[in-house]
Order: structure tokens, then sequence, then C-alpha cells
């Protein structure tokens, strides 16, 4: 019985500091912006729906906080 294969991981660089120097920082401003461009298509839907109503529901500020943290 063979083993099965080794678990895909990312192996890339993480040094986050470099990209934001050569991509310019992530503020308020810019923010809407790179959402366009950027994010996946329900966090798209979510900043769609905070700039429209200026609210979102508990889960919807839980899910928008946690990807903007990482």
């Amino acid at each position: 019985m063979s083993k099965p294969p080794p678990a895909r991981r990312y192996l890339g660089t993480t040094n986050y500091e470099s990209a934001a120097s050569r991509h310019g920082g992530v503020n308020l401003a810019t923010l809407p912006g790179l959402a366009q461009r950027h994010f996946p298509l329900c966090m798209q839907t979510l900043m769609t729906q905070l700039k429209s109503e200026h609210h979102l529901r508990h889960t919807g500020r839980q899910q928008l906080s946690l990807f903007l943290k990482v």
C-alpha cells in the first residue's frame, strides 16, 4: 500500500512589507478601488452593500472584518 501524496501548500513569499512598498499601502481611500479589482465576488458584494446601505448584518460584518485582517 503506497502513501498518499503530500498535501499541497503555499510556499511563496510572505513579505508583506515589500509588497506594500511596491504597490502602495491600503487605506480607506484606496479600499473601494481595490475591492472592485481584487476582492472575491462575495467580498465585493459585502462592500457594495456596505456602501449603498451603510449597514451590514452581524455575519456579513464578521466575514468582511476577518477578510480584511488577513
